[in-house]
């Protein structure tokens, strides 16, 4: 897999955030508005493609809890020091709306696919 950025990720889990790092990831960025008659409306998504080699096949889970973020690049702020609300404003964070894993064929191939927006 090509990669060309890294990531870090905030996980929510019941009171408190997990974060996880990836250094090499596959980092795709699309941008779009859907146009009607009353406006437009941004329709702008993120896909990132982390190898297992990266974020292990047991780092994530497949549900999705609308409270976890995802940012361009390795951040440093603890989520146990620095509150979450904090974290995503000072950053460009995008909200997970999908995780997949692909566990299939070879593992050169095997990696987790999150979705954002």
């Amino acid at each position: 897999m090509l990669t060309n950025a890294s990531c870090t990720l905030y996980l929510a889990e019941k009171d408190r955030y997990r974060r996880l790092t990836a250094e090499a990831v596959h980092w795709e960025d699309t941008r779009g508005a859907n146009v009607n008659k009353t406006g437009s409306t941004a329709v702008d998504s993120t896909t990132v493609y982390i190898p297992f080699s990266s974020l292990p096949s047991t780092a994530l889970s497949e549900k999705v809890s609308g409270r976890d973020f995802i940012i361009r690049g390795i951040v440093e702020d603890d989520p146990e020091t620095v509150p979450i609300r904090d974290i995503v404003a000072g950053h460009e964070a995008f909200t997970v709306t999908s995780v997949k894993k692909c566990d299939y064929g070879s593992p050169w191939m095997q990696h987790w696919e999150v979705g954002a927006k």
